[in-house]
């Protein structure tokens, strides 16, 4: 199970936890209805607070204790995940080979390469540029040029925007939760039926896809 299936399921726990509490103490106050304005409504009243205030600020705790190594660990390896991956000793040798080459290479041949180093950003932008010094050698003014081949790089997520979506489902989180010491006046609760649902609540501007794309 990765970290995000995990973060869902713990706050989801967490999350139905909070309501069967949340209905005992309610019960247990309708229960005492019968015997308003007595002292020992009062004292009853007194006792199921500082009772579910105790289980709340536990339960807060563990689920502290529980995910915010599980954050830390989304931070590590998105930051990890992103580091531009080198280029292989294959693509590197049809690099050196091109920058080797005396006569022209045409367009389709620099396509051909291209194409076998799709999904590394760094041959990539690396073949841009020995494409640019090919082209400027040509006679005619009209064919000095090539496909760009730095926009074939992969460039839907970045390092920076995976932590901040991380960030963001972080204080997601904090929110659910809820601050210590506030438990009886947090009257919201939260009820999340998928992992999906979970995740679009937390960005609602980027919603569950991105979160996918940054952290799996």
């Amino acid at each position: 199970m990765g970290n995000r299936v995990k973060l869902y399921e713990f706050m989801k726990s967490f999350c139905d936890g909070k309501a069967a509490r949340r209905a005992a103490y309610d019960a247990a106050l309708a229960r005492l209805e019968a015997h308003r304005g007595s002292r020992y409504y009062n004292e009853q009243v007194q006792e199921a607070n500082r009772g579910f205030t105790e289980a709340e600020e536990r339960a807060k705790d563990a689920i502290v204790a529980t995910i915010n190594p599980i954050l830390a660990a989304m931070q590590a390896e998105a930051a990890e995940k992103f580091i531009a991956e080198p280029p292989t000793d294959a693509m590197l040798n049809m690099l050196t080979a091109l920058k080797m080459r005396t006569g022209d290479v045409s367009n389709d041949e620099l396509d051909s390469i291209a194409r076998a180093m799709r999904g590394n950003n760094l041959a990539l932008l690396a073949l841009n540029d020995v494409a640019d010094s090919i082209v400027r050698k040509r006679v005619l003014p009209a064919e000095r040029s090539h496909t760009d081949y730095a926009r074939m790089c992969n460039q839907k997520m970045t390092a920076t925007e995976a932590r901040r979506l991380i960030d963001n489902v972080a204080g997601f989180c904090a929110d659910v939760i809820g601050s210590k010491g506030q438990t009886i006046v947090d009257k919201k609760l939260y009820n999340f039926s998928s992992e999906a649902e979970f995740y679009d609540s937390a960005l609602p501007m980027s919603g569950f896809d991105a979160f996918k794309d940054a952290v799996d």
